[in-house]
C-alpha cells in the first residue's frame, strides 16, 4: 500500500488507502498507536516513584541530620564562649546544659 502524504491527500485517496489496507495492517497500526500510551504512562509510573523514593531521601537524611543535631547539643562537654574567646567545659544539668554567656 502506498503511504499518504500528511495535508497533501484527499478523503477519497485515504479511504481508498484504508480500504487496500488487511486486517494485519490495521491491527497493528492500532497497536503501535496504543502502545504508545502504555509507555508513556509507565515511564509516568517509574517518574513518579523515582521523585517519592527521592523526597523520602531528603527526609530521611534531614531527619538523620537534626538528630544528630540534638544529641550533639544534650551530650556536649565543651562549649565556645564568644566573652572570653575560649573553649570551655559545659555545665551539664539534668535539664540539659547552661550556656555560660546566656542570661
Amino acid at each position: 500500500s502506498e503511504v499518504l502524504k500528511p495535508g497533501r491527500s484527499t478523503r477519497e485517496e485515504f479511504a481508498e488507502w484504508l480500504g487496500a489496507l488487511n486486517e494485519n495492517d490495521l491491527t497493528s497500526i492500532l497497536a503501535k498507536r496504543k502502545n504508545y500510551k502504555t509507555e508513556a504512562q509507565q515511564e509516568l509510573k517509574a517518574y513518579r516513584e523515582d521523585i517519592e523514593a527521592e523526597a523520602k531521601r531528603v527526609e530521611d537524611r534531614r531527619k538523620m541530620i537534626q538528630e544528630q543535631v540534638m544529641d550533639a547539643r544534650e551530650n556536649r562537654s565543651v562549649i565556645f564562649n564568644p566573652k572570653t574567646g575560649k573553649f570551655e567545659e559545659a555545665e551539664q544539668k539534668k535539664e540539659g546544659f547552661k550556656l555560660p554567656f546566656t542570661s
